[in-house]
This record gives C-alpha cells, sequence and structure tokens, in this order.
C-alpha cells in the first residue's frame, strides 16, 4: 500500500480490535443454566445428541503481512499468514464464546485447551454437558469430535449407527 506503513496499519488494526472487544461482553454471552437446557433440548430433537450445548470450531483470520514479531507462527499450512479463532455456536448459530489472537500455525486443540472455557470447565459444563468438534480436538468430558471414516463404522455416543460400512454390503 503506496504511502501507509505497515507499522500504522498494524496499530489501526491493533485499536480497531480493541474497541471492538470492549463490547464482545454485552454481545456474546456464555449460556446460563435454563438456556443449556433449552439448546440441548433443541439439539436433541432436531439431531439427536443428548446433552450436547453446542458445536466448536476454529477459524483463521488472514493477515495481508507477517507480523514483526514471531511472523513466522503466524504461518499457515495454507501458505499464508493468519490469526486463530476458535468459536463455539448454540444450535441457531449464535456465537456463545470466541477466542482470537492465538497464531495462525497453531492447532485448534491447543487453542482450545488452553482456553477458559476448558480449563475452568466445571463452572461452565454441568456434568453431562458437553460440545461437539471436529476431528481436529481431542476428546475429553467436554468436547465430543468427530471422528473420520476407516474401514468401519464406529459406534456414535451413546447409540448405533444407522449406516452399513460398504464391506458389509459386498457379501463379504
Amino acid at each position: 500500500m503506496k504511502g501507509i506503513l505497515k507499522d500504522s496499519i498494524n496499530d489501526f488494526v491493533t485499536q480497531a480490535c480493541n474497541a471492538n472487544l470492549k463490547h464482545c461482553d454485552q454481545v456474546i454471552e456464555w449460556p446460563n443454566n435454563e438456556e443449556h437446557r433449552n439448546i440441548s433440548g433443541r439439539i436433541r430433537k432436531v439431531h439427536g445428541f443428548i446433552n450436547c450445548i453446542g458445536v466448536i470450531d476454529g477459524t483463521l483470520f488472514p493477515l495481508d503481512f507477517a507480523p514483526k514479531v514471531n511472523g513466522e507462527d503466524y504461518y499457515t499450512r495454507e501458505g499464508d499468514h493468519a490469526v486463530k479463532g476458535l468459536v463455539i455456536c448454540d444450535d441457531a448459530a449464535r456465537i456463545t464464546w470466541i477466542k482470537m489472537g492465538w497464531p495462525g500455525s497453531v492447532h485448534d486443540n491447543q487453542v482450545w485447551s488452553n482456553s477458559e472455557i476448558y480449563l475452568g470447565r466445571v463452572k461452565y459444563f454441568d456434568h453431562k454437558a458437553y460440545l461437539l468438534g471436529d476431528s481436529e480436538f481431542s476428546t475429553s468430558a467436554v468436547m465430543v469430535p468427530a471422528f473420520k471414516n476407516g474401514p468401519t463404522m464406529p459406534t456414535l455416543v451413546g447409540r448405533k449407527s444407522t449406516l452399513t460400512p460398504s464391506w458389509k454390503t459386498n457379501g463379504s
């Protein structure tokens, strides 16, 4: 960008992010116990997952250039630089928690395992509640990750799969 220094852009982005984050608690809030019951009831009714209170996924926010400090940490497997974000949504796609700021090269599960939600899970989850995540996440008392398809179809959370593995339909 002609006429604009990278430091100026960096300062502007930082100020804009900080201004937005000041209002984050007014817009994004973790559901209370009654809301958890309502969310899990709707998810159970529509999708069959008992006690699930939301879904979690990581995303990357692209940067036009590497940060001056530890820029290599922001380099992603897609070949660009980015900031990592981790988002939890309820069944209506309302954001109930967000964490941003980790370098783009950091694994989703590392951000999750260092988050205040995971570290303070006794405060945020009742004894049966959990989130659904993709296969990037490790299984825990509050996280049920998706499985990767293999030669057999594993059992899903407390239910037998209604899908038949292809090797069973080929007469084997």
